[in-house]
């Protein structure tokens, strides 16, 4: 979820790119890190939007998510979890979600990509079996974890804590993957993003 601090004045996603472009590089965004996903997240929301943003990074999700709590910096971009309270109690403001589509945490809030396609950012997460691993063996997993998978107590679990479950089979996976690897390796070098 992309938030910011009332102080800056932003009401909505559009006046953030405007305040953007009148002043480039005056807005800042915190993150966890260089290369973390909320760094990530602001290069990608740069590119979508023709903006200049200025990068601050932090040591860690805490520290980044404290520092826009505080105002020392304009906005966040953090797990949905994390950021909600803060936006309910009117501490933060949301103006956007990384996903394709509104989160059940958060019906309300639009997708930034609604505005700006491509402004995709999610994590994933997946079960792997070491190289070798006997077909037989691999059918069986992939059989018993789309049980789970489909447990509806399960999928409400993951759905709670912001999570939004999709399954794959190991092909699918692998496109993913591969997809997945090629988009951020350009977006990684677009922005010239490098991990300390």
């Amino acid at each position: 979820m992309l938030v910011v601090h009332p102080s800056t004045g932003i009401q909505s996603l559009a006046e953030l790119v405007a305040a953007a472009k009148a002043r480039p590089g005056a807005l800042t965004f915190a993150s966890a890190g260089n290369a973390s996903p909320g760094h990530i997240c602001g290069e990608l929301l740069k590119m979508g939007a023709g903006i200049d943003l200025t990068h601050v990074p932090y040591k860690g999700a805490a520290p980044a998510m404290n520092a826009a709590l505080a105002g020392e910096v304009s906005m966040f971009c953090g797990p949905i979890p994390a950021a909600l309270p803060h936006v309910k109690a009117g501490k933060l403001r949301a103006l956007g979600v990384t996903g394709t589509r509104p989160s059940p945490l958060a019906p309300g809030v639009a997708p930034l990509s609604a505005t700006y396609p491509g402004v995709v950012l999610s994590n994933w997460y997946a079960v792997f079996a070491p190289p070798r691993t006997p077909a037989a063996v691999v059918q069986f997993l992939q059989a018993e974890l789309e049980k789970v998978y489909a447990d509806p107590a399960v999928r409400e679990r993951l759905s709670s804590i912001g999570l939004d479950p999709l399954w794959m089979s190991a092909p699918q996976l692998t496109r993913a993957i591969d997809t997945d690897g090629e988009r951020w390796a350009r977006v990684i070098k677009g922005a010239n993003i490098k991990a300390e």
